[in-house]
């Protein structure tokens, strides 16, 4: 079962779901992404 992650930033939440780098998330530093990760496993499910 994924975990249910309650997100009050939909610009965070459009970043998580979405694969591609843009040169405006470029600054985001790596180990962030593991959230984008869990997502696209199907782990964690964002929602606003």
């Amino acid at each position: 079962e994924a975990v249910k992650i309650y997100e009050d930033n939909q610009g965070s939440i459009a970043l998580a779901k979405n694969p591609q780098f843009h040169k405006r998330t470029k600054h985001i530093d790596i180990r962030y992404h593991f959230v984008r990760e869990k997502v696209e496993d199907g782990q964690v499910v964002l929602q606003y």
